[in-house]
């Protein structure tokens, strides 16, 4: 028996159930939109005048430092449900934060210039 028998293993894994854009109308109410720290990592803190802050954790594979400023209309809120076998978790649906990857490319326009500079 080695040690690693020793460990109870658990199964946890999340599975995406939905993806969205903000919408135009939900861009326009946040001020400012800022990449913090958080107990469990990086959060982005939407501040909403009149409201207050609201606190949504980031993915952790997003490409964003603390202090960087977000621009909410090219995020995505992400609904992940817990497929796992950890009975002390809870059953009900997460959010997390995506930053899409910019998916720019440039176009050769000449061999002699190859990065289009």
């Amino acid at each position: 028996m080695g040690l690693l028998d020793l460990f109870k293993i658990y199964k946890s894994e999340w599975e995406e159930v939905a993806s969205r854009k903000f919408e135009e109308a939900e861009c326009n109410q946040i001020s400012e939109a800022m990449v913090v720290a958080s107990k469990y990592g990086k959060s982005v803190c939407f501040c909403i005048p009149g409201k207050g802050k609201a606190f949504v954790p980031l993915e952790p594979l997003a490409d964003a430092e603390i202090g960087d400023a977000i621009d909410p209309s090219k995020i995505e809120l992400v609904n992940l449900k817990y497929i796992g076998n950890d009975i002390n978790q809870t059953k009900k649906n997460i959010m997390r934060v995506r930053i899409p990857k910019d998916d720019t490319q440039i176009e050769v326009t000449d061999f002699n210039n190859p990065f289009g500079l």
